[in-house]
């Protein structure tokens, strides 16, 4: 679900199978929340989903600490493959306003040869930050988002209605030829 709305071009199917596809991946964590595979499935769907409208950063954070916290107690430390994953749960912290959080994320990168020097510019953005800061929704809001929505769908109506217009004019006309074949 959440691949067909990654792909289409059409709005209302981006955001009903977007939210089709977020609603069966938390039935399947309410079904076995201890499962890393479904976790990690919606915690990375829950991520790359745009927060302003889905608001779904806070299912990304909860996903990733679990995945970060069941590969510590498998692995005894960090992998080379939950670098990634801390580096994106900074991002999703970051997102969110939650400065300190993001850059206790970051702070474990430091060293880190894929992800070091990024997280070494990330601490320098949110340095001097507070801890928690309230973020300003960058372009459109959920009510902007709601209005183009329904400009869309105005503009369909009027498409239909001049369509059916269209019809109703075309269907006029031949009975006004029949009528005058039958007059002569």
């Amino acid at each position: 679900m959440n691949l067909i709305a990654r792909y289409s071009t059409k709005t209302f199917e981006r955001l009903k199978y977007s939210n089709r596809g977020l609603k069966l991946l938390d039935e399947a964590v309410a079904a076995d929340p201890n499962n890393p595979k479904i976790r990690l499935l919606r915690g990375k769907v829950a991520y790359a989903v745009p927060e302003k409208h889905f608001h779904r950063t806070a299912t990304a954070i909860e996903d990733y600490k679990f995945l970060i916290d069941h590969s510590m107690r498998e692995n005894g430390a960090l992998t080379e493959g939950d670098s990634k994953l801390v580096y994106e749960l900074g991002e999703a912290y970051y997102r969110i306003g939650r400065n300190q959080d993001a850059a206790n994320c970051w702070r474990k990168l430091e060293n880190d040869p894929e992800y070091g020097q990024t997280a070494k510019q990330k601490l320098q953005s949110v340095a001097g930050r507070p801890a928690v800061e309230e973020v300003q929704s960058d372009g459109l809001g959920m009510s902007d988002f709601m209005g183009v929505i329904a400009l869309a769908t105005g503009k369909a109506l009027l498409k239909w209605v001049k369509h059916e217009e269209k019809k109703a004019r075309k269907k006029r006309k031949k009975k006004e030829r029949r009528r005058r074949k039958r007059k002569h």
